[in-house]
């Protein structure tokens, strides 16, 4: 009687290039959702900047002026400090809270001077980095509500 020996199962080599796939694949994915999770901080950045952009218009309706000096420190990387004058907004009602992001080196920028000096006329900037490009802008400008477009100069 011949005995045939039959053994089940994969061998090292099989084992060993399913192991790398999938090591590759997970990279993949992972890549891609680095680039994902940016877009999205980056959506929810113009959503918080949209809020302010209908917080200051209604600002300006009760008041008959932006937010400015008179206000707090307004120039445009102090104006949402403690001191700054985007706190205005807060303690009128307009929000509930100033925005702040979560990524550190990335910040909200407002300020009212614009074409040659701080007025308290209709203008006004309100930015922010973004981490994705915006069609090779380095900065999402807002000027009143406006993407992407301004008649200031970039301070920073």
């Amino acid at each position: 009687m011949d005995k045939t020996r039959r053994t089940s199962g994969f061998t090292l080599i099989e084992v060993l290039v399913t192991i790398a796939i999938l090591g590759f694949l997970a990279t993949v994915v992972l890549m891609s959702g680095g680039e994902s999770r940016a877009k999205a901080r980056d959506v929810e950045r113009k959503n918080n900047i949209t809020q302010l952009s209908l917080a200051l218009r209604a600002y300006a309706e009760q008041f008959d002026e932006y937010p400015n000096a008179n206000d707090g420190t307004c120039s445009h990387n102090t104006s949402f400090s403690v001191s700054g004058c985007m706190q205005v907004l807060v303690s009128e009602g307009f929000i509930n809270e100033l925005p702040s992001d979560t990524m550190s080196g990335f910040s909200y920028y407002y300020d009212n001077c614009c074409n040659g000096g701080c007025t308290n006329s209709g203008q006004y900037r309100l930015w922010i980095e973004s981490e994705t490009d915006q069609n090779g802008l380095d900065f999402n400008w807002w000027d009143d509500t406006t993407l992407g477009a301004t008649t200031c100069d970039d301070p920073s």
